[in-house]
């Protein structure tokens, strides 16, 4: 048999198997849905809408009527998709589209992993390799989730291959070209990029330095994608990571919980990439057969490494970076192993070609006969991990199809509902945004903030800030129903601000969404803003406000340069006011020290009047570095508490005043609920 005939065979045969079981999950699917089409995960129909929108001429505009947001994480994946929006595959249509292509990139990938592994010098463990890939649940889940996940693999594993190729030249014109394509089919790829570009700078054979320079750019030309999120939104990061990465947590105890726990996270992903993902439905004895294979490959490539001079060049430098990247890039997102692991499965093929070239690489040493036998065993613990990863994908094709029945019974079933059933101008305000968003067609308002600019920070400081910010909205904007999972915003629901439910979606089983039960509701707004004016009573007589700080809105925090020191959480709360009227106001609670500007004239009595939520609470005030003294809280009522402080006007020596404020006598532990602050002079 020729080399050529051989090849064709073994893509013919990886073609098959990715027809297998692609056919096995879409065949599932529709048994759990009554026939009906649907995706495993609202995050895919994010991708939809952005896509419709921007094949209507209307890119970066999540729905009608809303400014630019950049929820649509790859900018490649959005334009393929939008291409398919406008050649006409719209409504359900987007979704066997999304499927086929998934399915596309499944088999590329494949045929990726064979000839990268075959590059490597391990014939006889490319193919297996290649299968290997088609028969893991958790790859099959993710690159037909309907997101962007087989589009990163499959760029991931073209920069590799290429670079692979191209090193011996030394040119890596096509390498350039694929890294760019790598960022921008996902922020992470950037960083995949930069030993790319390292690696053309360093043994680009070039003579020109700004050659070299020119093509280790163009590698990392997928940044330009942070800059075009900065121009649509005013940040770097697009909006949906600023509402899942673990870079824009606000809380300091939440970051250092993280910071602490980031060995064993990082030791968790490990064992993930080693593994078939711990899932194999066979029983562990299976699943111990793909870790013995992932993990003595992994380990036998290291000692190759070690004891074999001749395999140590700038390529396994080069991949040695990436699996290092792999890890890190893996703990970006804040609940990293959410949706069954999809962050790390476009990393997971880097491990699979290690482990799989450090076999083959283990059972090409020692003499002919002993290389045979070698290559036997490595041939039956192959089609073992085979089979381990086989059980994966059982246990994952059933998953798919809950999860896509999941979402068809309860986001798809409130879209269509709104859509079907309310006015064409109605706001709705909303967590999880995709399919209620797609089907729903109205404009909305992602409380979570991947869809809606400005409000992911919001939601990632707390409850509070939630509250503020909606009371920053103009009223044409507020929405008029909410479609929320009760247990994320239980605030919105104990506060009344939820009102009448109107609609309810209620699954039995739960493996997906984020919650039993997406309630819509008609709600009431009438407590927003009740608590920005100062109680009468407590107003100083004779005395103008000057300024007011409103605790928890961003804004308003900014524009005071606020600040905390030490631990805070924030909370929002409706407590009765002197006259027993309930008033809402969203806060921080603080645990050390809070500090802040005062617009306010020089050398006058300034007059500083605080909301709190308890009452005869002591607070000492400095004003720069001088104590100012302190005032014990008042309640009114069974209500919220006030203090009042007193600057006397040999203090007020700056324009702005910086006034800082703690509980005293300070214990570690004590705390207080802080609100709004009132300026009078």
């Amino acid at each position: 048999m020729s080399a050529k005939l051989g090849t064709l065979l073994f893509v013919l045969l990886l073609g098959l198997v990715t027809l297998a079981v692609s056919s096995w999950f879409f065949v599932s699917m529709g048994r759990f849905t009554g026939g009906e089409l649907s995706m495993p995960l609202d995050d895919s129909y994010i991708y939809f809408q952005y896509a419709r929108s921007f094949a209507e001429g209307k890119p970066f505009h999540y729905s009608p009527g809303d400014k630019t947001s950049t929820g649509a994480t790859s900018l490649l994946y959005l334009v393929i998709l939008a291409a398919g929006q406008r050649a006409g595959a719209r409504g359900d249509a987007i979704i066997p589209l999304a499927f086929i292509l998934g399915s596309c990139f499944l088999f590329l990938s494949s045929l990726l992993v064979m000839r990268i592994v075959r590059i490597l010098g391990e014939e006889v463990s490319s193919i297996g390799a290649a299968v290997l890939l088609l028969t893991n649940g958790h790859v099959v889940w993710a690159y037909l989730s309907g997101m962007e996940v087989g589009l990163f693999a499959s760029m991931i594993l073209l920069t590799l291959l290429l670079l692979l190729e191209e090193r011996s030249k030394g040119h890596f014109h096509g390498t350039c070209v694929a890294s760019a394509l790598m960022g921008f089919a996902r922020p992470e790829g950037f960083f995949l990029a930069l030993p790319v570009a390292l690696m053309i700078l360093v043994t680009s054979t070039h003579k020109s330095p700004l050659t070299r320079l020119l093509l280790a750019s163009i590698s990392l030309a997928g940044g330009l994608q942070f800059l075009l999120n900065w121009s649509l939104t005013g940040s770097f990061a697009s909006t949906g990571t600023q509402a899942k990465s673990v870079f824009y947590a606000q809380e300091p105890d939440l970051v250092r919980y993280y910071l602490e726990r980031f060995g064993r996270s990082a030791g968790q992903i490990l064992s993930l990439f080693l593994s078939d993902f711990r899932s194999s439905s066979f029983g562990p004895n299976w699943a111990k057969v793909a870790g013995f294979f992932m993990k003595g490959g992994f380990l036998a490539a290291f000692a190759v490494l070690v004891f074999d001079k001749t395999r140590r060049n700038s390529a396994a430098i080069f991949l040695a970076s990436w699996l290092v990247l792999s890890v890190e890039l893996s703990l970006v997102p804040w609940a990293w192993s959410v949706h069954f692991d999809r962050y790390q499965v476009p990393f997971f093929p880097i491990f699979l070609i290690v482990s799989s070239a450090g076999l083959g690489a283990l059972a090409s040493y020692g003499k002919s006969r002993a290389r045979v036998a070698s290559r036997l065993g490595l041939a039956l613990l192959f089609g073992a991990t085979a089979i381990s990863f086989l059980g994966t994908t059982q246990r994952m094709a059933r998953l798919y199809a809950h999860s896509c029945e999941n979402i068809y019974k309860q986001q798809v079933k409130v879209g269509k509902w709104i859509n079907r059933c309310t006015p064409r101008g109605i706001v709705v305000g909303l967590n999880d945004a995709g399919a209620i968003g797609y089907y729903g067609e109205r404009e909305v308002f992602d409380f979570v903030g991947i869809v809606t600019d400005q409000e992911a920070l919001d939601w990632r400081t707390g409850m509070g800030s939630v509250i503020e910010a909606l009371e920053r909205l103009p009223v044409n904007k507020l929405p008029g129903l909410l479609a929320i999972y009760p247990n994320w915003l239980p605030f919105l629901v104990t506060s009344g601000i939820a009102g009448n439910e109107i609609f309810r979606a209620h699954l039995d089983l739960n493996v997906i969404c984020g919650g039993s039960d997406k309630v819509v509701y008609e709600p009431d707004w009438s407590l927003l803003r009740s608590g920005h004016a100062p109680p009468s009573f407590a107003i100083p007589t004779g005395k103008v406000l000057i300024d007011s700080l409103d605790v928890a809105d961003l804004e308003s925090e900014k524009a005071h340069s606020y600040r905390v020191l030490g631990s805070w959480r924030s909370e929002a709360k409706v407590l009765a006011d002197f006259s027993g009227r309930p008033l809402m106001d969203g806060g921080r609670r603080i645990f050390d020290e809070e500090t802040m500007n005062v617009h306010c004239s020089r050398a006058k009595e300034l007059f500083v009047l605080m909301r709190l939520d308890a009452d005869s609470i002591a607070i000492a005030m400095r004003i720069g570095e001088r104590s100012a003294g302190s005032a014990l809280s008042r309640k009114t009522g069974s209500g919220w508490a006030y203090a009042l402080f007193r600057v006397p006007v040999e203090l007020v020596r700056e324009q702005p005043a910086r006034i800082s404020l703690r509980r005293t006598p300070f214990k570690q532990g004590a705390n207080y609920g802080s609100y709004h602050y009132w300026f009078f002079q």
